[in-house]
C-alpha cells in the first residue's frame, strides 16, 4: 500500500501511533517548503457527536494546524430537506419579518450590502416558513447538491484568520497584558491604550463598551476572541484583493481549500445537515434540544468554526463563499437562524469580490492539499 492510501480515513484508523507518525514525518518532509517552521506535533484525539479521528495536531510558522486524513467515495451536499430535525422546534410561530436591509445584521458596508441584495434574485418571502414542505424546500434550495467526490488529505488551519491579516499576537484587555510581537506592542502601544482605556466622561463611560475589532488599513486589525470575548487577536494588516491573497497563500506554500474540501473539514462528510447533530436552538444549552456550546467546539477534525455568522470565509473558487455575513437580528423562524452554520449552506447573497478585501467579513483558511496529482 502507498503513501496516499495510508492518509485515507479508513486506512488512517487502522495505523498505529508509531505507524502515523512514520506517515505524518512523511507529510512534512515532501508538503512542507524549506524553511517552514514546525513545533509542538503531538497527536490528539479528536471527537463529535460519535466520529471520532485521531490525528496530528501542529504549528506552522506559528499557526495552529491539523492534518485531516481523506476519504474516497465521500457523499457531500444536502437534499433531505428537514429530515432528522425536530418539526415543532422548525414550526413555531415567528413575527412578521422586516424589509431584507433592516432584518440582517451585517458588517458589510450599505454599498456592498445593496450590491449582494440586487444582484441575487433569492427572496425569504418565496417561502412559507409555517409548512413544513416549504420548509424542506428551503432547506435544499439553500445547501449544495448531493455528490460523490474523493477527498485528498490535507493540513488546514484550525481557525480561520480575516482576509490580509498575520497573527501578532494576543492582548487581554482587563490586565492589559499582551503576548506576541513586542515591535508591534512598542509601536502601537498608545493607539491600543487609547482603543481599551479610552477617557470617558461619566454620561459615556455608562454606555461604552470593547469594540468587538478595529481596522488600521495597512498596519493593523485587532478582532475580538469568540469564545473569550475579554481577550483580543491582533494582526498586522495589508490591504489584498482575492488574487493577492491567492498569490500570497501560494508562494508561501498554501492554498485555499476548493468548496468540497471545506465541506468535509467542517462537516467530516456525515450525513446530518449539522455538524453536531440534529439540535437547532442556538439560545439554549439544554443536553437534548439545545446547540449554544455544540457550534462553538471543535469539531470531528479539531477545526475552529465560527458561529456568529459575521463573515465569508473564502474557498479556491473567486465565486463561492461559505458560512454567512448576514445575521438576523429581527424575530424570525428559527431555520434561517440556524442553517447558515450546516456544513452544506451556500449563501444565495455572496457578494461579488471585486477590489480590495475588508477583514471585517472575509476570511480565510489556510490549507496544504496532500494530493500525489
Amino acid at each position: 500500500m502507498d503513501f496516499y492510501n495510508y492518509l485515507q480515513l479508513n486506512q488512517w484508523k487502522t495505523l498505529s501511533d508509531e505507524q502515523k507518525q512514520e506517515v505524518f514525518a512523511g507529510v512534512l518532509r515532501f508538503y512542507l517548503k524549506p524553511g517552514t517552521v514546525v513545533q509542538n506535533s503531538r497527536l490528539v484525539t479528536f471527537e463529535m457527536r460519535g466520529m471520532k479521528c485521531r490525528s496530528f495536531e501542529l504549528e506552522i510558522n506559528g499557526e495552529s494546524f491539523v492534518l485531516i486524513p481523506g476519504q474516497k467515495d465521500t457523499v457531500l451536499g444536502w437534499d433531505f430537506g428537514s429530515k432528522g430535525l425536530q418539526t415543532s422546534d422548525l414550526l413555531e410561530a415567528s413575527l412578521d419579518l422586516y424589509l431584507d436591509q433592516l432584518r440582517y445584521q451585517s458588517k458589510l458596508s450599505t454599498q456592498e450590502l445593496d450590491s449582494a441584495m440586487s444582484e441575487s434574485s433569492f427572496s425569504d418571502n418565496d417561502y412559507d416558513l409555517t409548512d413544513l414542505s416549504e420548509i424542506d424546500r428551503y432547506i435544499n434550495d439553500l445547501t449544495t447538491p448531493l455528490r460523490k467526490v474523493d477527498i485528498p488529505a490535507m493540513l488546514v488551519a484550525k481557525k480561520a484568520q480575516p482576509v490580509g491579516t498575520f497573527l501578532l499576537g494576543a492582548y487581554e484587555s482587563v490586565t492589559g497584558v499582551f503576548k506576541g510581537n513586542q515591535e508591534f506592542l512598542a509601536k502601537y502601544q498608545g493607539e491600543l491604550e487609547t482603543l481599551f482605556q479610552p477617557q470617558l466622561s461619566l454620561a459615556e463611560s455608562l454606555t461604552w463598551s470593547f469594540p468587538e475589532s478595529s481596522l488600521k488599513n495597512n498596519h493593523y486589525y485587532i478582532q475580538q476572541q469568540e469564545d473569550n470575548p475579554d481577550n483580543y487577536w491582533l494582526y498586522g494588516h495589508e490591504l489584498l484583493d482575492y488574487g493577492e491573497l491567492w498569490l500570497t497563500l501560494h508562494r508561501s506554500g498554501f492554498q485555499l481549500l476548493s468548496e468540497d474540501c471545506w465541506e468535509y473539514a467542517v462537516g467530516g462528510g456525515t450525513r446530518r445537515l449539522f455538524r453536531w447533530g440534529n439540535e437547532i436552538d442556538l439560545e439554549s444549552s439544554h443536553p437534548f434540544t439545545g446547540c449554544q456550546e455544540r457550534v462553538k467546539a471543535e469539531n470531528m477534525f479539531g477545526l475552529k468554526i465560527p458561529a456568529n455568522q459575521d463573515s465569508f470565509e473564502l474557498t479556491d473558487d473567486v465565486n463561492i463563499q461559505k458560512l454567512s455575513s448576514f445575521q438576523l437580528v429581527a424575530d424570525s423562524h428559527k431555520i434561517e437562524k440556524i442553517l447558515p452554520l450546516s456544513s452544506y449552506y451556500r449563501s444565495p447573497r455572496m457578494s461579488q469580490l471585486v477590489g480590495k478585501l475588508n477583514p471585517h467579513h472575509y476570511s480565510y483558511r489556510k490549507g496544504i492539499i496532500i494530493d500525489p496529482n
